[in-house]
């Protein structure tokens, strides 16, 4: 997966993984709706921060 995304033509900011659940050749996938909640994000965030005492930005 590594060496495709290093060289093949992919989409900026495309998220890709195996085409075949688990396994198989990468293709373009989408991001679930999880992945896209906003709310969700933030949370995740400052709990990251919290977790790791660190600061990003």
């Amino acid at each position: 997966m590594v060496v495709y995304a290093a060289t093949a033509q992919v989409e900026p900011a495309g998220y890709y993984g195996p085409g075949g659940g688990l396994k198989g050749p990468p293709v373009q996938a989408k991001v679930g709706k999880p992945g896209l909640d906003d709310e969700s994000g933030e949370r995740l965030w400052m709990m990251s921060e919290e977790f790791t005492k660190t600061k990003f930005d």
